[in-house]
């Protein structure tokens, strides 16, 4: 299910997001920040620790991760992005988002991260 418009100009203009994942019993984890770019009518994120980073995979495991912008705060399902082409343009997402980024802009553009690329996209009932 994809976004709303303006679910996805929130998410892809903010420069951090705050992500959380469920524990079983349905209470969240503690948030985390990450980046978040938009390529064309969609938004992606990635780890940047690769696919070991404890939200990530948990996001996996469950289908779904609390994205917190501010003026949009809401469940999302994770579809994993293995194209080559939209990695591509995802990475260009990330270098025009965050130029002054540095190390961190360039750990989000090789891998382990790049492996890990995930669009946003709604989940039923939202």
């Amino acid at each position: 299910m994809a976004l709303t418009r303006d679910q996805r100009d929130v998410l892809g203009a903010a420069h951090e997001v705050q992500v959380s994942t469920y524990r079983r019993d349905g209470t969240r984890r503690r948030p985390i920040p990450i980046w978040t770019v938009r390529v064309e009518d969609e938004v992606y994120v990635r780890s940047a620790l690769g696919p070991d980073a404890a939200w990530y995979r948990n996001a996996l495991k469950d289908n779904r991760l609390h994205v917190d912008a501010g003026a949009v705060a809401i469940d999302l399902a994770l579809e994993t992005a293995a194209d080559a082409a939209i990695n591509v343009a995802v990475d260009a997402a990330y270098r025009a988002k965050y130029p002054h980024g540095g190390s961190a802009t360039t750990t989000m553009v090789t891998a382990p991260a790049v492996d890990t690329t995930v669009k946003l996209i709604a989940l039923e009932g939202n």
